[in-house]
Order: structure tokens, then sequence, then C-alpha cells
């Protein structure tokens, strides 16, 4: 026999295909896949708005080996907003966010007409002109949630903005701006992250982001919660809820 020691953070489930945020229309699906790796077999669960979403003809979850999908079908609207993706074992439990954007169905469509045939001395058509987006202020349209993680975990952070033109993004802890180049940022089709990688007690506390163009600007806060890195899988911290687990749904 061989003793071999093993980091507990090194044992807790691990996001190596983190699910990306996506839109649907009403009416119709939307899948979120990932791949989580874990030394021992983990829970992996979803929740929306701290609920946790249960095996339905609505909400169908598959895996396949290491790879898992969440599927919602028939959207609706009230479906909009941030759906959490959490994975655990006895060593630890790491969540990754995700964002479903709906849209409302589009009205009846009319039949198509063939226009008519051209006739002589016809007045040539007007066409209008193209209306470009209007120019509006910063708008956040889904505000940032508070996080609890484990020391150690990445801590993603998610909102969604509008505005015209193209607002600037700055990210605060407390009154200091944080340095892009330390922290992972994105900003896509309306939705802004932002990663704290190897989160540490330290990067406890409240953060915010900040967006502004020519005509205004808008922010919006949350509080960062970083526990320690001692993990008793018999008494999870509060907020835990039992999913499947890596043996089938």
């Amino acid at each position: 026999m061989q003793e071999v020691l093993i980091d507990r953070k090194c044992a807790a489930p691990r996001f190596v295909i983190k699910p990306q945020s996506t839109f649907a229309l009403e009416g119709h699906s939307a899948r979120f896949t990932c791949r989580i790796i874990s030394l021992t077999a983990c829970t992996v669960s979803w929740y929306h708005n701290n609920v946790e979403l249960k095996q339905s003809v609505k909400f169908m979850k598959k895996y396949i080996g290491d790879d898992y999908t969440f599927v919602i079908n028939r959207v609706k609207l009230p479906d909009r907003g941030e759906f959490i993706i959490r994975a655990e074992n006895h060593y630890g439990v790491s969540e990754e966010p995700v964002f479903l954007n709906v849209q409302a169905a589009p009205q009846e469509i009319k039949p198509y007409t063939p226009d008519p045939l051209p006739v002589r001395k016809r007045e040539p058509k007007q066409f209008k002109n193209y209306q470009e987006e209007r120019d509006s202020a910063p708008n956040f349209t889904f505000h940032l949630r508070p996080r609890i993680i484990q020391e150690g975990q990445t801590c993603k952070l998610l909102a969604c903005l509008t505005g015209q033109p193209h607002p600037t993004i700055k990210w605060f802890k407390g009154s200091k701006e944080l340095e892009q180049d330390k922290f992972p940022i994105t900003h896509t089709d309306g939705v802004i992250t932002i990663e704290i990688i190897n989160a540490q007690p330290a990067d406890s506390g409240k953060y915010k982001v900040v967006a502004t163009n020519s005509l205004g600007s808008d922010s919006s806060d949350c509080v960062v919660m970083v526990e320690g890195s001692s993990y008793n899988g018999d008494a999870p911290s509060a907020g835990k809820m039992n999913g499947h687990t890596n043996g089938g749904v």
C-alpha cells in the first residue's frame, strides 16, 4: 500500500468546460452544457432565483460521463434571469452562473404578397431610411447578485446592460478600481461578467460595476463572501440542496 496526500481543493469538483449564457425565443427551448471533473462522485444541481430545479418535462437534466446538459423546454418570459450550476462532493463545492435571455415570440406574420407587375410611368418606390438603434444612457436590466463561495474557488459575477453608444465598463471593490489584467472581464451581447480566480477571504467585500457613456451612467453592486477552506460534506453550509449524482438522472 502507498499513502497518497491530496489537497482538498484539488479533490473538489472543477468546471473544465464552463456553461455559457444564451437566449431563446418564447416557446422554444434553451440548452446549457458543461463538463465537470471530480475525484469522487459529485452532485450536480441547477437553481433559478435560489430555488432548485427538479427533473421534469420542462427542466430536463442529462449527462454522458463528465458532460452535463440542462434543457429548459418551452421557455417563458419569467424564465429570464440567472441560473446557477452547482457541483458538490465531500471535498468542496463549485458554482457557475449563466444568464438566460428570453425574447417575446414574434407577432403573427402576414402572408407573403408579391409586388405587382411593373407598370409604365409608375412612380419609383420610396424606401424608408434605415433606422439605427437610438442612443440611450446605460441601464442595468439585470443586477449583480450576492455570492457566498469557498476559499480557492472561482467566483463569477454577472449582470445585463443596455446602452448606446457602447458604454465604458469599470469594476470596483470598495472604492478601489479593479485592474482588468488581473480579473477576466467580458461584455458580450449585453451580458457583462467578471471572475475572481482562486478567491481568498481577503477578496470578500462589496463589488460594484459602473457603466458610462456620453448620455449618462448606471451602476450595480453586490456583496461577495469567501468562506475558509475547511469543508465538511456531511454538514454543508446553508442553502445546500440535493441534486442528482454522477450516477444517473
